[in-house]
Parts: C-alpha cells; structure tokens; sequence
C-alpha cells in the first residue's frame, strides 16, 4: 500500500508546477494576459524574483463599467508579459 502512495504523491506535486508555470503571465503574450484575467479574474506574474498573485478590480474589457469618484480615473494593473513590460489587466479606483 504504502509503495502506490509514493509515485501517486510524486505525480500530485508535480502537476500543479507544470499548470502554475503556464498561468504565469511572464509566459504569456499581453493578449493572452488580458484573456486569462478576464476569464479567471486573477493572474500570477514574477515581480523581483517572487510570485506575485494579482486580482481586484476589473478585467481591462470592463474598464468602461468602472465608476469611480469625481476627477479620480482608474487605475491599470500591470503584469510583465513576453511582448511588454507593461501590460494592463485590470483596473480599480485610486481609493481602493
């Protein structure tokens, strides 16, 4: 029993790193950053080393919808892609 147990925990570790390493946006083109945003309202990059996870706000698409008070525009959330530096995902009020 215990000798299933090893190679079914060694798959187990390995495949959330292989699905984590394509969710990164550094991986990712800005077009396919803001889709991934957009379809699962959060995104990982690499900022300085550390895995950063990004959410909040709204998607770029909906940045139209964003309200926020008087004379305050709303803010981009940017993550590095592999055809920018910046690319903005999201958007939120500067008070948020």
């Amino acid at each position: 029993m215990r000798t299933m147990l090893l190679p079914a925990t060694f798959i187990a570790l390995c495949f959330p790193a292989t699905a984590w390493a394509e969710t990164v946006s550094n991986n990712m083109t800005c077009e396919e950053a803001v889709a991934h945003y957009e379809r699962d309202g959060r995104i990982d990059t690499i900022a300085e080393g550390e895995v950063v996870p990004i959410f909040g706000g709204v998607p770029a698409a909906q940045r139209e919808e964003l309200f926020c008070d008087e004379g305050e525009p709303p803010d981009p959330t940017f993550v590095k892609t592999t055809d920018r530096e910046e690319c903005a995902v999201a958007y939120k009020c500067t008070g948020e």
